[in-house]
């Protein structure tokens, strides 16, 4: 789950089982280094595996906090980064908008004037 070639299904499926895996029995669950790297999944490319990186890093935190106070930056960095995205989908779908009312006014206008 923490290694750079696993691929995303992987990832996202070992996050998931290690959560169910958690609510089930979570003195299974062994302190390590690992806990450190799978904050570092927060900034994964694939969406379904920071989706289920988060539900698990929720999960871990709510038993220590203190162990999962860097997640905090992790996931602020996230948000923020997703929603720069967003506002740059959203202005070039009002940048499109524009040019489609122009294209068409446009168009009204050549129609107008070929009468």
């Amino acid at each position: 789950m923490i290694s750079k070639e696993d691929i995303d299904q992987v990832k996202q499926s070992a996050a998931l089982c290690m959560l169910r895996l958690y609510r089930a029995a979570p003195d299974l669950l062994p302190n390590g280094d690992w806990q450190n790297r799978v904050v570092h999944l927060l900034n994964d490319s694939h969406l379904g595996v920071v989706t289920a990186a988060s539900s698990l890093i929720h999960a871990l935190a709510e038993g220590n906090p203190e162990a999962y106070s860097s997640a905090v930056g992790f996931a602020i960095n996230r948000i923020r980064d997703e929603l720069c995205v967003l506002s740059c989908v959203k202005l070039i779908s009002m940048k499109l908008n524009f040019y489609e009312n122009i294209l068409m006014l446009l168009t009204i206008f050549n129609k107008q004037s070929g009468n």
